[in-house]
């Protein structure tokens, strides 16, 4: 049985990718099933309602706390390929794609605090706007470094 290929440079940035199509395909497909359903599947009281923005953004937390560590893997990894010939060091490429996998299950919290506002009959801005925070977020979450003059 031949060996697992190693992951290639493009791999991290394809899967970023990805959580970005991912992120936009399930906003589509919440508001369509809101608007298939013909609203709220239930109802909170009105007095909640001014409370739903401090939710979107206390689900955003997590992910602005976490991006240092990503970007210090993201660091090493860069730093490992370039003094290896630009080849990938299989280990911190593992620990790479784990970082950029939970570090956008956590982007996505702001935006599945929307989906709770919204199926609870809250306005459908505080999804919209926790969709945006979580691309926002997501872009800090980009699996490349600038290009450094040696």
């Amino acid at each position: 049985m031949p060996a697992k290929p190693l992951a290639s440079r493009n791999s991290p940035l394809v899967a970023w990718i990805a959580q970005i199509v991912q992120t936009l395909v399930l906003a589509g497909v919440v508001l369509a099933f809101m608007n298939q359903i013909g609203g709220a599947a239930g109802n909170h009281a009105r007095d909640w309602d001014r409370y739903a923005l401090y939710g979107v953004i206390v689900a955003a937390i997590p992910a602005l706390l976490y991006v240092r560590w990503f970007k210090r893997v993201l660091n090493q990894d860069d730093a490992l390929m370039r003094a290896n010939g630009n080849q990938p060091q299989e280990a911190a490429r593992r620990t790479l794609m784990r970082a950029l996998a939970l570090g956008g299950a956590l982007c996505d919290l702001p935006m599945a605090a929307g989906v709770g506002i919204l199926m609870f009959g809250g306005d459908k801005r505080y999804f919209i706007g926790g969709t945006v925070i979580t691309l926002a977020m997501r872009l800090s979450y980009r699996p490349f470094v600038r290009s450094r003059a040696h």
